[in-house]
């Protein structure tokens, strides 16, 4: 029996539908803080931690998605845009 993960019993996505997450979040972060490193800052997290929301999307709770929005100037219509096909 291998090691259980925090959300080992969500289903997981196709890849793709990651990849595309993950590029559209690393578009924002280019835009709005410039780097990860200064997004980290911003919100407090460790690099450990933000390693962990990149390989797995599913890893970010909805408080900490509502926390990206100010950083990243997004507004709700965007963030919506942003998880929509993690949904």
């Amino acid at each position: 029996m291998g090691t259980k993960t925090m959300n080992h019993w969500v289903e997981r996505l196709p890849e793709p539908v990651y990849n595309t997450f993950r590029d559209r979040l690393h578009d924002k972060v280019k835009k709005g803080p410039g780097t990860q490193l200064v997004l980290m800052e911003e919100l407090g997290i460790t690099y450990p931690v933000m390693r962990r929301r990149n390989l797995d999307p599913d890893a970010w709770n909805l408080g900490q998605l509502r926390t990206l929005r100010g950083p990243l100037k997004m507004t709700k219509e965007e963030l919506i845009s942003l998880i929509r096909p993690l949904l």
